[in-house]
């Protein structure tokens, strides 16, 4: 386990080279501490697990995987990412990057998703072959583009607040990979 230590959220780690990280992050008091990742990189632990980091950066032309729950206070996405489990954050701001929630069981998306500028995309698969897995978006969702499922995997997106959004909805490559999007309020 790695704990950001000190008293400010300016604190960061950079992760600058491309490899899988299996430790869990945390800072030292809730909305401390920062991870900023600067090439290709899969962490294997839970981000912010104990206490939530202050700010997670995805830099330019660069993919970060979250094998585990993160809880960061503002996840910036300039490049993408891919999560796999919950995600408790109160923005992730989409800066011409792309969030891919990947999950194999069903996992709460908690904050809003907002673009800021460029190109921006949501998109929800589920990692396994067969029916997919749901997703729960509780906050307001706003992006140019939204993909539930793919060519060869389900998904399945609940959005429990307003969106905004070009939506495709793909169904997998077998009967079993039906792809759903349902929407409770304003889209």
């Amino acid at each position: 386990t790695v704990t950001i230590t000190g008293s400010t959220t300016t604190t960061t780690v950079d992760v600058t080279a491309a490899d899988t990280h299996t430790f869990t992050f945390n800072g030292s008091a809730a909305n401390l501490g920062g991870l900023e990742v600067s090439h290709n990189t899969t962490f294997s632990g839970a981000m912010g697990a104990t206490y939530g980091l202050a700010t997670i950066n995805v830099d330019n032309t660069r993919l970060a995987k979250f094998s585990e729950a993160v809880t960061a206070t503002t996840i910036t996405l300039t490049g993408d990412a891919e999560f796999s489990k919950a995600v408790t954050s109160t923005t992730i701001a989409l800066v011409a990057g792309k969030a891919t929630f990947n999950n194999t069981a069903a996992v709460t998306i908690a904050g809003a998703i907002t673009e800021t500028s460029g190109a921006t995309e949501l998109a929800v698969t589920d990692t396994a072959d067969n029916a997919g897995a749901l997703t729960t978006f509780s906050g307001a969702v706003t992006v140019d583009t939204i993909t539930i499922g793919a060519t060869a995997k389900a998904g399945i997106a609940l959005f429990n607040s307003t969106v905004a959004g070009a939506a495709t909805i793909h169904g997998g490559n077998v009967a079993a990979e039906d792809s759903k999007m349902e929407v409770t309020t304003d889209y």
